[in-house]
């Protein structure tokens, strides 16, 4: 499994970020988290389908069964 994190876009009054996953395996992955550390005095916002909590600096998103693409039903 590999993730990508980077600017969708930026704007005057804040940036918009994306966070891809991707699992190239064959089975779905299992008990993965994503965690992003936002620089001092940032505010997480939102996220687009994903359960997330923000503890100061550090955002958490818990992972749920990822399957790969070839494994969908």
């Amino acid at each position: 499994m590999t993730a990508r994190y980077e600017a969708a876009s930026t704007q005057a009054l804040g940036d918009t970020r994306a966070a891809e996953l991707d699992n190239e395996g064959i089975a779905a992955a299992r008990d993965w988290t994503v965690i992003v550390t936002l620089s001092a005095g940032s505010r997480f916002a939102s996220a687009s389908g994903a359960e997330w909590r923000q503890d100061g600096q550090a955002v958490t998103s818990p992972g749920h069964p990822y399957r790969p693409d070839n494994c969908r039903p």
